[in-house]
This record gives C-alpha cells, sequence and structure tokens, in this order.
C-alpha cells in the first residue's frame, strides 16, 4: 500500500479566525508557503491578499472573474508564482491530474461543494464552496492526504473563534469527486469565477528565486492605495450579495442566519485583518509613544467597519439599499482616517 505524500506541506500556522482569513485563503497561502517552506511567503501571502479585498477590487481582472475569488493569481503573480489551472471535463481528468502533480511535487488546490462533504456543518443541508488543498494519495486504498479545517468544527462552526486549523486529514477519493461533481448545483447568486468551477489548481514554482518583501515594502504597498476609489466598486458587489443570499433555502433557520452573516462577516473580516497585520508590521519602525498613538488610530477604524458592517448589513438583506452612497455619511470619515493611516505609515518608513 503506497503512499506518495508531500512532507512539505505545512499545517496551519496563524491565529486568525474564519471570518478575518476565509477557508479559500489558507489553502492557496499554504500551497505557496509549501514551494519554498522557512521563507515566510505564508504570512506574506495572507497580508497582500487580505490588503488586495480590502482596498484593491479595481485590478484589471478578466470579463466573467469574480473579485472574491479571482484576487488569488493575482497575489500569487505579485509574490512570483504562477497558477497552473485544468479544466477537468471528468473524475477521471480530476485524478489524473492530481496524481500527476502531486509526483512532480505539487499541491493541489480542488473546488468542492461542502453540501456533499459528510464531516462538513452544511452536510446535506445547504450548498457551500469550499476549497481542499490534496498533498498526497494512496490509490490501493482509495485516499487522498489533505489539509483541511472542516473536521475540527462541530456542528455549525463559531465564525469568531480561533479554532480553525488545517491539519492532516484523509479523504476517500469517492468523498471529494462528489463535491467536485456537485459544484454545479450552486445557486446563481455565489457568482463564482470561472476556473473555480471547472478547474482543478497548482502553483508552478518559479525558476528564479520569487519577490518576497520586506516588511518596510509591505508598508509601503499599503501606503499606496487609494482607499476613495475603490471603496464603492467592492460594496456594490456585496450589495448584489447582500440582497440574494436572503434567498437562501435551508432548513435549519438557525444555519440560515447564521451562515448569512458569516459569510458576509468574511468580507468586512479582511479589512480587519489587514489593518490588524499592518499595526503590526509598523511596531519595528516607530518608538512606544508613536505606536500607541498608532494603535488608538488603528482601533478607530476597526470599530468604524464594525459598526458600518451591521449598518450594512442590515440595509442589504432588508433589500432598501439602492446605492452604497447611501451611506456614505457613515464610510467617509472612516475613509478619512485610513488616509491619514496611510499618511502615519508613509512617514514612519521614509
Amino acid at each position: 500500500m503506497m503512499w506518495k505524500i508531500l512532507e512539505n506541506v505545512q499545517t496551519n500556522k496563524d491565529q486568525w479566525s474564519i471570518r478575518e482569513i476565509d477557508c479559500f485563503t489558507k489553502p492557496h497561502a499554504l500551497a505557496i508557503e509549501s514551494l519554498l517552506p522557512n521563507k515566510g511567503l505564508y504570512d506574506s501571502y495572507l497580508y497582500y491578499l487580505a490588503l488586495s479585498k480590502s482596498y484593491g477590487f479595481c485590478h484589471n481582472f478578466e470579463e466573467g472573474q469574480n473579485w472574491a475569488f479571482d484576487v488569488h493569481p493575482f497575489v500569487s503573480n505579485l509574490l512570483g508564482f504562477k497558477y497552473d489551472k485544468q479544466t477537468c471535463k471528468n473524475s477521471s481528468e480530476l485524478k489524473k491530474f492530481i496524481k500527476d502533480k502531486i509526483d512532480a511535487g505539487q499541491p493541489v488546490l480542488v473546488p468542492g461543494n461542502l453540501r456533499n462533504l459528510y464531516y462538513s456543518w452544511s452536510y446535506k443541508t445547504t450548498d457551500g464552496l469550499h476549497i481542499f488543498l490534496i498533498k498526497g494519495y494512496n490509490e490501493e486504498l482509495g485516499l487522498y492526504s489533505i489539509q483541511d479545517c472542516m473536521h475540527n468544527f462541530e456542528s455549525i462552526p463559531d465564525f469568531n473563534k480561533t479554532s480553525e486549523s488545517f491539519t492532516s486529514f484523509l479523504l476517500p477519493m469517492n468523498v471529494l469527486v462528489d463535491c467536485w461533481e456537485a459544484l454545479h448545483e450552486f445557486d446563481e447568486f455565489y457568482y463564482l469565477g470561472s476556473y473555480y468551477l471547472d478547474k482543478a489548481i497548482t502553483i508552478e514554482k518559479p525558476v528564479s528565486e520569487p519577490y518576497y518583501s520586506s516588511n518596510k515594502e509591505k508598508l509601503e504597498y499599503f501606503a499606496n492605495f487609494s482607499t476613495y476609489e475603490q471603496l464603492p466598486s467592492y460594496f456594490r458587489e456585496i450589495s448584489v450579495f447582500g440582497s440574494n443570499i436572503s434567498k437562501l433555502d435551508v432548513s435549519s433557520k438557525a444555519v440560515d442566519e447564521q451562515f448569512r452573516e458569516a459569510m458576509l462577516d468574511i468580507f468586512f473580516g479582511s479589512k480587519r485583518a489587514c489593518l490588524a497585520m499592518v499595526k503590526d508590521l509598523i511596531s519595528e519602525f516607530v518608538d512606544e509613544e508613536k505606536m500607541s498613538m498608532i494603535n488608538n488610530h488603528i482601533s478607530k477604524i476597526i470599530s468604524g467597519w464594525a459598526q458600518f458592517k451591521d449598518l450594512f448589513y442590515l440595509h442589504a438583506l432588508r433589500g432598501n439599499l439602492k446605492n452604497i452612497n447611501e451611506l456614505e455619511y457613515v464610510y467617509k470619515p472612516i475613509l478619512d482616517m485610513e488616509q491619514e493611516l496611510m499618511v502615519i505609515v508613509k512617514k514612519c518608513i521614509s
């Protein structure tokens, strides 16, 4: 009974909850890290992705792509990696792609529907996109070795806790195939990017050493974003999402309410996580007095977005939010504080 397992695929390394760093993001970060261990690429990936989700939705994505998911190739390219995406027409092609890539030393990312995953909290209740990180296989036993978090949740997960952990787990090959084939059952409101619907993904290690930034370069990247241009397009997408997600057909009202709230919080959590990461990064550039001032400033921003999220969530689910500018009186002062923070960052690292 021969196993082929990539030992360089690490377990989860951070303490972020699923509201802040979602279950789509961590598999990508772990896959990137596995190609060049001990390079700090896991943290860099989380930082740049959270930053791009929070402020950078004006990247030139191809028509039909989704900003929530297709930002992953952008961030991977920023770090010097490229995706190798394979359209799989049937389960045989999917299994062959996984085997070939694992044999070549590359972990594989496979999308699936949690409705068909027997240990998922949404099993047989509601559709839910999930990304499986495949790091090994045993053809004789019909098993994949994966990194996953769903088996760590009991019933409906508490999305506020930092208990989400991507650890090693064995998954029957037929279960993975069932989840993958069930993707076509998703409702339209998911508005998935095209490659997530029918493609398995692996990430290619660059020929040369990839771009790897210092903390100063990360902060410069943050300080060069323009929040005023990008906020409206970001929330315009969520406004559509929010009005449709209330139509979820699930058997349990408790699941319905918690699922809706958690899905919206994943997007708002990216901003919260990004600002917290900025706070951690900037600490090495300032003295204690300035750090206290910056902490206070960032805390006010995070608190402001939390309040705005609640208000936005209420209006979006009621369906009475026609235009994001109706809430400008709420978000404009928060944007002003973010602009001030960007100025502070520039001064600290200049």
